[in-house]
């Protein structure tokens, strides 16, 4: 069975739960919860839905050779819409698909970093 992860956050408290290893751990009533995308950032760690990535201008398939490219530089948050998850530049419409994700970082989540959300060209790190 693969894994089927959720992620809850109430305050600083991060609660992990769904299906692991054909054992169903529960949620906590009455708190949303973000679903693991399914892919790592590039330091390994679970990417979830409202997760926050920072993106440092590396060369990919949307930026095609450029060494270093400041027009995709900057933060993105996780979304899933009609079962589809990509992740969209602050302030901007700029999206990456979710098979480029592995190549950005977490910097936080909207939940416990409202921060990143406020600059959209921020390109400063909360960890």
């Amino acid at each position: 069975m693969k894994n089927i992860k959720f992620r809850q956050i109430v305050g600083q408290e991060v609660t992990y739960w769904g299906f692991f290893e054909n054992k169903f751990h529960s949620p906590i009533e009455g708190c949303p919860s973000d679903l693991w995308v399914g892919v790592k950032d590039k330091n390994g760690n679970d990417i979830y839905e409202n997760d926050i990535l920072y993106h440092d201008g590396f060369p990919c398939s949307k930026c095609g050779h450029i060494e270093n490219n400041d027009f995709w530089k900057g933060n993105y948050i996780v979304k899933i819409e009609d079962l589809y998850c990509y992740a969209e530049k602050i302030g901007s419409h700029m999206s990456y698909s979710m098979n480029e994700l592995y190549r950005l970082e977490i910097v936080g989540n909207i939940h416990q970093n409202e921060t990143l959300l406020e600059e959209p060209n921020d390109t400063t790190r909360s960890k």
